[in-house]
C-alpha cells in the first residue's frame, strides 16, 4: 500500500511525542545543618549497649521523583555500609551501622525526606569491642524510580561512633589535618574536638597544654580553644574544642591534648588523650637545569633567559628540567603561554610536561622543550602558566595564588637591518674614451638600522659582463651607524646599461640588491665662453659666468681650467655655484697661484646639471693703469673627465674681456669721448688710514693736489710734474688727520676739481 511521505513523518513525530523524555535527577545530600559540606556523621560517645540514631536528609532539586530503592540484584547496592578502607572489608565494625527506616526511601520533586542512621552500641560481642572508635561508610544511590539502571546521584558519608566502658570518653583518639597547605588562606583549617560525660555525676577535669611530638620552632603551628586550665563535665553533657592548623612550612607536626580527671575518690586518676596529626604541604615546582643549542640558556629564578638569539626564524631551543621540589604530587592540568601575539608566537612548545605524563610526584622530574624562533628585532617575554589540579584535591587553606605556577621564558632577538640609500643608483651619461679607462663614482650609504653588528659579507654585480667595483667588499658596521660605500662603473660599450648590485648580509632578509643604470657616448666636443662685456665700477665686485653647453658638460663630474687676466684690474674673490651646472659641487681648487693667474678646479657627487652657466666667477675691481683687461682662456687649459679620465671631451673656447665701467658718474670711455678736461675721487669715502685719490684727465700736464681742512688750513700738497692723459692713483697718508671734512683740490694748469672727503678715526 502507499503511504505519502507526509503521513509518513506525521507517524514518526507522534512516535516520538510519545516517547518520554530523559529525566532530570539531581538531589543534595546532608546531615549537619549548620556545615552542609560535612560528610562525617559523628554518632558521638555511648555507654556500651545504649544504641545512638543520628539522621540524614536528601533535598530532591530534579524534576522527577527519586528513589534509594532496595537491591536490585543486576546493578551496584543502592544503601549500603561498608568499613573504611583502613579496615579490612570483611570484618565485623561496619555490622553495628544499619539503617532505622526500611528501604526504599522516595523523595518527591522539590521535596526533602530524613531518614534515619542507627549504632548499636552492642554489648558482649568479643568481636565488636568497647572503646574501640568505630568507622563505616554509608554509600548512597539515587536514582529515577521508572529508570533505576539509568543516571543517578551517588553521595557517601563516613560514620564514626565510640562506646565506652569510661566515665569521659571521645570517639576522636586522633585529630587529622592529612594536608594543610602552608601559610593557609584565607583562614588556617579547625577540627572540632569533643570530650563526653557518658555519667550522670559531675566530673571536674584538667586541662593539660598541648604537648608537642614534633620540634617546635617559635610559636606552635597547632592551638586550642578554649585554652582554659579546668573544666566541668555536668551529667551526660559534651565539652568541645577547637584545634587550629596553621603550618609554616612543609612537613609534619604532631601534638598531644590531655584531659585528667578522677572517675571518685577512690580510684586512681585517668586521662583522656588524644594526639593531632598534621602535615604542612606545599606545592614547588622549580627549574633543575636547562640546556640550550645552539645558544646557551640562563636560568634565574623562575626565569628562563634564551639569550640573544638572531632573527632569521630558525631559532634556538631549550630543554628544560623541572624537579617537584614539594612535598605532594603535581597534578597538571593544563599549560598555557600568556603575553602578546608577537611574543607567544615566537616561544614553540615542542614538549609540554603533560607529555611526560598527568603529573610529577614527589621530588620527581620532568621535561619541557620550547624554542625560541624571533622574527623580529628587540625583546621578547611570556609567561608559562602550568595550572594544577590542587583545588580539586583534599588539601586545606589552599590560596587561590598557588593553584597554577608561573615562570617566565624571556629572549631577545638580534637582527641587524641594512638600510641602502639611495635605493637605486643612476651612473648618468659616461662618455667612453678611446685611449682612457673612463668611470664614474657614485656613493651609496649603508646604515645598520637593527640591534646587533651588521656584517656586509660580499658585494656582487649582475650581469657580471658588466663592470661595477666596490671599493670595499665586506665590512661591518656597528648598531645606529652608518659607512660609505663607493661604486665605480667602467663602461666596455657605447648605449644604455642595466644591472643590480647585489649585497649578501647576515641581515635579514640575507640579500639586497640595488638597481644600477647608466648611459655610455662616445666623445664630443664642448664649448667654453666668457662674457666679453663684464663691466663693474673700481672698488666693487663683478660676477662673470663661465659658460658651457649643458648638455655636454652633463657627460662629466668634474672639471679643471685656468685663466689670466690683469692683477692691477681684477683679484680674484670667490666662486658662485648656486643655480649653475656645478651646484652641489665641491671646490677642489680656486686660487691665484701668482696674481692674474686663477686655476680651478671642480668635482661633482654626480654629472654636473645640464644648464648653460656652470659657474660665476666672482673678482674684487680696482682701478690700474689700464681700463680693461682680457680675461683669458686656453683650450690646453680646460678640461671635462670623470673618475677615470681627467678628460673626456674636446673643447673649443672663447676669452672673456673686461673693462671699468664708471667713476665719477662718467665711464671712462665717455671722458675720453668728450674731451672732458679733468675728473677726480676719492676712495674710499669716509676713509681711514690712507685714502687714494683718483685723477682722470685727457690731457697731458702736471696736476697738483691740495687737501684743506675745515678752517682752511692746508693739510697735504703732491705735486705731479709730468701726468700723461688717464687714469692716475695717488695714495694720501690721512692716519695723523683729525676725524672731521675735508676738501680735495687737484689742479691741471687752469682746470680745477674739488671733491669732499670724510675722516673716520
Amino acid at each position: 500500500m502507499f503511504v505519502p511521505r507526509l503521513t509518513v513523518l506525521a507517524l514518526f513525530l507522534c512516535v516520538l511525542a510519545a516517547l518520554p523524555l530523559h529525566a532530570q535527577i539531581a538531589a543534595e545530600f546532608y546531615w549537619n545543618t549548620s556545615d552542609r559540606a560535612d560528610t562525617v556523621i559523628d554518632f558521638g560517645v555511648t555507654p556500651l549497649g545504649v544504641p545512638v540514631t543520628r539522621s540524614f536528609t536528601v533535598h530532591n532539586i530534579g524534576t522527577v521523583p527519586l528513589e534509594i530503592p532496595i537491591t536490585d540484584p543486576r546493578a551496584d547496592p543502592f544503601y549500603i555500609i561498608i568499613n573504611v578502607p583502613e579496615v579490612p572489608p570483611q570484618a565485623p565494625p561496619k555490622e553495628e551501622f544499619s539503617a532505622v527506616e526500611p528501604l526504599p526511601y522516595v523523595i518527591p520533586p522539590g521535596a526533602e525526606r530524613t531518614f534515619g542512621v542507627r549504632f548499636a552500641a552492642v554489648a558482649g560481642n568479643p568481636l565488636l569491642p568497647a572503646d574501640v572508635p568505630t568507622e563505616a561508610l554509608l554509600q548512597l544511590r539515587a536514582v529515577d524510580p521508572n529508570d533505576k539502571l539509568g543516571p543517578s546521584v551517588d553521595w557517601t558519608f563516613r560514620l564514626r561512633a565510640l562506646k565506652t566502658t569510661r566515665i569521659l570518653a571521645t570517639n576522636r583518639p586522633v585529630v587529622r589535618f592529612d594536608s594543610v597547605y602552608v601559610h593557609p588562606q584565607p583562614s588556617a583549617p579547625t577540627e572540632r574536638y569533643a570530650i563526653a560525660n557518658v555519667t550522670t555525676q559531675v566530673i571536674d577535669a584538667t586541662v593539660r597544654p598541648l604537648i608537642p611530638l614534633t620540634p617546635v620552632v617559635g610559636t606552635s603551628e597547632i592551638t586550642v580553644i578554649p585554652t582554659a586550665s579546668t573544666v566541668q563535665f555536668t551529667a551526660e553533657s559534651v565539652l568541645d574544642w577547637v584545634f587550629t592548623y596553621a603550618p609554616r612550612d612543609r612537613g609534619t607536626d604532631s601534638a598531644r591534648f590531655v584531659v585528667a580527671f578522677k572517675p571518685s575518690d577512690a580510684l586512681p586518676q585517668d586521662s583522656v588523650v588524644s594526639v593531632i596529626q598534621c602535615v604542612g604541604v606545599e606545592q614547588g615546582l622549580q627549574v633543575s637545569n636547562a640546556v640550550g643549542a645552539p645558544v646557551a640558556v640562563k636560568v634565574i629564578g623562575d626565569t628562563i633567559d634564551f639569550g640573544n638569539v638572531y632573527a632569521d626564524g630558525r631559532g634556538s631551543t631549550a630543554t628544560i628540567i623541572m624537579k617537584n621540589a614539594g612535598n605532594m604530587r603535581i597534578g597538571i592540568d593544563g599549560e598555557s603561554r600568556i603575553g602578546t601575539v608577537r611574543d607567544t608566537n615566537v616561544f614553540v612548545v615542542e614538549r609540554s610536561l603533560r607529555d611526560g605524563g598527568p603529573s610529577i610526584p614527589e621530588g620527581g622530574y620532568d621535561t619541557l622543550v620550547v624554542r625560541f624562533a624571533p622574527t623580529e628585532s628587540g625583546p621578547y617575554e611570556i609567561g608559562y602558566v602550568i595550572r594544577t589540579d590542587i583545588a580539586r584535591r583534599p588539601i586545606r587553606g589552599v590560596p587561590d595564588s598557588v593553584r597554577q605556577l608561573d615562570f617566565v621564558l624571556r629572549g631577545f632577538g638580534l637582527r641587524p637591518e641594512v638600510i641602502i640609500t639611495p635605493t637605486s643608483v643612476d651612473f648618468g651619461t659616461v662618455v667612453l674614451v678611446p685611449n682612457c679607462t673612463s668611470s664614474q663614482d657614485r656613493t651609496v650609504t649603508i646604515k645598520n638600522n637593527g640591534n646587533v653588528v651588521l656584517r656586509i659579507d660580499s658585494i656582487r654585480v649582475e650581469p657580471s659582463t658588466v663592470t661595477v667595483i666596490p671599493n670595499k667588499n665586506f665590512f661591518s658596521i656597528p648598531v645606529g651607524e652608518t659607512s660609505p660605500l663607493t661604486l665605480t662603473f667602467v663602461p666596455d660599450r657605447e648605449g644604455p646599461i642595466t644591472g643590480i648590485v647585489r649585497f649578501y648580509s647576515n641581515a635579514l632578509p640575507p640579500t639586497i640588491d640595488v638597481p644600477f643604470t647608466a648611459n655610455v657616448v662616445l666623445p664630443d666636443t664642448i664649448s667654453v665662453a666668457l662674457p666679453m662685456d663684464a663691466a663693474a665700477r673700481p672698488g666693487h665686485t663683478v660676477r662673470m659666468p663661465f659658460m658651457v653647453q649643458g648638455d655636454r658638460a652633463a657627460l662629466t663630474d668634474r672639471c679643471t681650467f685656468t685663466t689670466s687676466y690683469d692683477p692691477q684690474l681684477l683679484v680674484y674673490r670667490s666662486v658662485f655655484t648656486e643655480g649653475g651646472g656645478a651646484e652641489g659641487a665641491s671646490i677642489i681648487r680656486a686660487s691665484e697661484g701668482i696674481p692674474g693667474v686663477l686655476t680651478m678646479e671642480l668635482q661633482a657627487p654626480a654629472n654636473f646639471k645640464d644648464r648653460d652657466t656652470l659657474l660665476w666667477l666672482v673678482f674684487d675691481v680696482f682701478l690700474g693703469t689700464k681700463a680693461s683687461t682680457e680675461v683669458a682662456l686656453a683650450d690646453q687649459n680646460i678640461k671635462f673627465g670623470n673618475a677615470g679620465c681627467s678628460s673626456v671631451l674636446n673643447v673649443r673656447s672663447r676669452s672673456g674681456r673686461f673693462q671699468l665701467d664708471s667713476l665719477c658718474g662718467l665711464s671712462y670711455k665717455t671722458l675720453v669721448d668728450t674731451r672732458t678736461t679733468l675728473m677726480s675721487d676719492v676712495l674710499p669715502n669716509p676713509a681711514h688710514g690712507i685714502a687714494t685719490v683718483t685723477v682722470m684727465t685727457s690731457q697731458p700736464g702736471p696736476v697738483a693736489i691740495r687737501v684743506y681742512d675745515s678752517f682752511g688750513r692746508l693739510m697735504y700738497t703732491e705735486d705731479d710734474a709730468s701726468t700723461p692723459a688717464g687714469m692716475h692713483l695717488y695714495p694720501v697718508d690721512v692716519s695723523a688727520f683729525m676725524k672731521g671734512i675735508y676738501l680735495v683740490e687737484i689742479t691741471q694748469g687752469r682746470r680745477r676739481s674739488t671733491v669732499s672727503m670724510m675722516v673716520d678715526e
